[in-house]
């Protein structure tokens, strides 16, 4: 199996930004546990978590076709956890575009945990 590699950058975000759902509906994960990830189209990523949990990313626009790419980012103004529901602006995926190596930044829309199988 080809290694994956997986960077992290972090940031801010105020602390009077209201939760985007209950406690009780969210899954959390932490993205340095990320270790590797699968395009499932154009507007999908799964990663897959050193535990071996599933969660998939739904991304805005449709430039976000990280299918050739072999390393991936995780970005979020919160932490480095990232939970499930909708990010609202919070979270993004960057990557190099195979075509021309430009960078490509894509906003996470929601996260969805994918059930064990």
């Amino acid at each position: 199996m080809p290694g994956f590699c997986l960077a992290l950058l972090q940031g801010c975000i105020p602390a009077d930004d209201p939760p985007r759902t209950s406690v009780a509906d969210r899954s959390c994960f932490d993205a340095v546990t990320v270790d590797g990830f699968e395009p499932l189209d154009k507007n999908r990523v799964r990663v897959r978590l050193q535990s071996g949990e599933r969660y998939d990313l739904s991304l805005a626009g449709g430039q976000c076709d990280a299918d050739w790419t072999n390393v991936v980012a995780l970005t979020t103004r919160s932490g480095r956890t990232l939970c499930t529901g909708s990010l609202a602006n919070d979270a993004e995926l960057r990557f190099r575009s195979p075509a021309g190596n430009r960078p490509v930044r894509c906003q996470i829309t929601e996260i969805r945990r994918i059930p064990a199988p």
